[in-house]
């Protein structure tokens, strides 16, 4: 995972200096999918798909007080930038995917533990 990407920020921060300090309010919101489930969707609609669109996305968000808790079990300390401005990404519609090819079976919290454990600090 490129630490561009927010999670990617998140962990590495978490690992190099045991705190991450969030930009955006605890309950900011945004839909994370897993690399696992569209490895799986990915084939299916190439080789099954009926449609020409389908939204990759787990269909649920997830909020940064919820990574903040998963963040804290692993003994990091998270605190907000002062004023952080709540940020809140739609519920992406994932049906057609789901009547297709099925629901996410993977979440960002049932992955945590091994994308912790991916991130290394110098």
């Amino acid at each position: 995972m490129p630490p561009q990407n927010f999670i990617g920020q998140v962990l590495t921060e978490a690992k190099k200096t045991g705190h991450v300090r969030f930009l955006t309010a605890p309950q900011s919101v945004k839909d994370y999918v897993s690399v696992t489930d569209i490895i799986r969707w990915l084939p299916q609609i190439a080789q099954q798909g009926s449609l020409t669109i389908y939204n990759l996305a787990s269909g649920e968000n997830t909020s940064n007080a919820e990574i903040a808790f998963l963040l804290e079990q692993k003994g990091v300390a998270v605190t907000y930038a002062v004023d952080a401005p709540e940020w809140s990404f739609p519920i992406v519609d994932t049906g057609r995917l789901a009547k297709e090819f099925g629901t996410a079976q993977f979440s960002l919290s049932s992955e945590f533990d091994y994308l912790f454990s991916c991130f290394q600090h110098d």
